[in-house]
């Protein structure tokens, strides 16, 4: 679940304005209120952790080097839902640079200043594929450093059917969330719907989900995610 990943980029996109350079990203976000500590330098042993789980995802998909994604390995413990309760779901998490948490809930970006994924027990817990998670979570980063993914999202949003948006709308509401459809969409289902279908977990929920038409797209997606390092533009 995502809580400050680019509500000023949305924001700025829903004034009609275009979406600002990764560049400009970062100075618009740069000139928001933050955690106490901006960047948070990792130890020799969190960073050796990072690079140890995220050497086989860079196999794979050498593009996201170059993003400064960390994780941190917390599968010794459940993530915190908010009021405390601990989630026996969640397997892992996607924090913005700037993302501070729900209130009563996780911590935050446990490294604040990078886009960075953290993972819980429940990963174990399902005997999840690693590298397959950790690139389903980074998807939620690249609409704001990736103008072509951005780009071929939007135009999978423009795929849904009614049949899907109508079910959609039944999800939300019997979630109870507290965001309103349209900020779930964005910060949550859309991702969804894209992660199920490049990097489905074991259980495979959205095997039955897609159109014809979004598989195809799906295909185009996933190759510009794991294009190699030299077909950079």
């Amino acid at each position: 679940m995502v809580y400050q990943p680019r509500n000023t980029v949305a924001a700025m996109q829903g004034m009609g304005l275009p979406r600002p350079s990764p560049l400009a990203q970062q100075e618009v976000m740069g000139s928001l209120p933050r955690r106490e500590h901006d960047i948070h330098l990792l130890s020799d042993e969190e960073q050796a952790q990072s690079d140890a789980l995220l050497e086989s995802v860079y196999e794979r998909a050498p593009q996201m080097r170059q993003f400064g994604f960390q994780v941190k390995d917390s599968r010794d413990q459940y993530a915190v839902l908010p009021g405390g309760e601990e989630s026996r779901q969640g397997r892992l998490e996607f924090y913005a640079p700037d993302e501070t948490g729900p209130p009563g809930g996780n911590h935050g970006n446990p490294y604040p200043g990078h886009p960075t994924m953290e993972l819980f027990k429940p990963l174990t817990d399902y005997n999840e594929d690693v590298t397959q998670s950790i690139l389903g979570d980074m998807l939620h980063h690249l609409p704001a450093v990736d103008p072509e993914f951005a780009a071929m999202r939007e135009e999978f949003r423009g795929t849904l059917t009614k049949k899907q948006v109508a079910e959609d709308k039944r999800s939300h509401l019997n979630r109870g969330e507290t965001r309103s459809f349209e900020d779930w969409m964005e910060f949550s289902r859309l991702d969804a719907y894209i992660r199920g279908l490049l990097y489905p977990d074991r259980a495979n929920d959205w095997a039955d989900v897609y159109t014809d038409t979004q598989r195809e797209l799906g295909k185009k997606i996933r190759k510009h995610v794991e294009r190699p390092v030299e077909e950079t533009k």
